[in-house]
């Protein structure tokens, strides 16, 4: 775990997310432009770019201590009508990851959460403070709004990516340390309404 800082130069007409997030921004002159991102506590650090993304911003507010946490929503041009399903459902996340495992348990001041073009390949990733989502174009209106593709998705990788950012364990070997925080039945929170039931408790977890 460490302090990182990383300079990305890109095409100006490239829009970056990243671990941690920008710290600054400078144009070169050139047709390029340097993003400066700086995290605090993190042990792998992620950037995203592309063209076409869309900001949207949005804030959570702890209901018991009035912290505050930045969401980044990454979003494709098209995928208006899907933005508040990303930015409630990673509220969502925030107030039960804070009423299972207290105030300040997301150590962050920001996460970035990032809507992937379709058929890149590059949905359900999970980074420290970053994520990737996913929204099948089709879905709702095929099955209508019964199917919460995009909550579920987000919630599962929200859930993923502060387990091991935080722990640093190896996924690869111990992948179902994140996934149970999702798909074991219990009642907890208000996330069952996204049919997403986080039920274990913290000390079932591999040491």
């Amino acid at each position: 775990m460490g302090v990182k800082e990383e300079r990305i130069k890109r095409a100006e007409k490239y829009v970056v997310g990243t671990t941690g997030g920008s710290v600054d921004e400078r144009y070169n002159g050139d047709g390029t432009k340097t993003v400066v991102a700086n995290a605090e506590d993190v042990h792998k650090f992620a950037w995203v770019a592309d063209a076409q993304f869309r900001k949207k911003s949005d804030t959570w507010r702890s209901r018991k201590t009035g912290r505050t946490i930045d969401i980044e929503l990454l979003y494709q041009p098209g995928h208006e009508r899907i933005v508040k399903k990303y930015l409630g459902a990673t509220r969502g996340a925030l107030d039960y990851v804070e009423e299972w495992l207290g105030p300040g348990a997301y150590p962050y001041p920001k996460v970035t959460v990032v809507d992937p073009r379709s058929g890149s390949s590059a949905g359900g990733m999970e980074y420290p403070t970053l994520f990737t989502g996913g929204a099948i174009w089709w879905v709702d209106g095929f099955f209508g709004k019964g199917i919460r593709l995009v909550e579920t998705v987000t919630i599962h990788e929200f859930m993923h990516q502060i387990w091991y950012g935080i722990v640093a364990n190896n996924e690869f070997e111990k992948i179902s340390a994140g996934a149970d925080c999702l798909w074991n039945p219990g009642p907890r929170h208000d996330l069952s309404r996204y049919h997403c039931r986080p039920g274990f408790k913290i000390q079932e977890f591999p040491g």
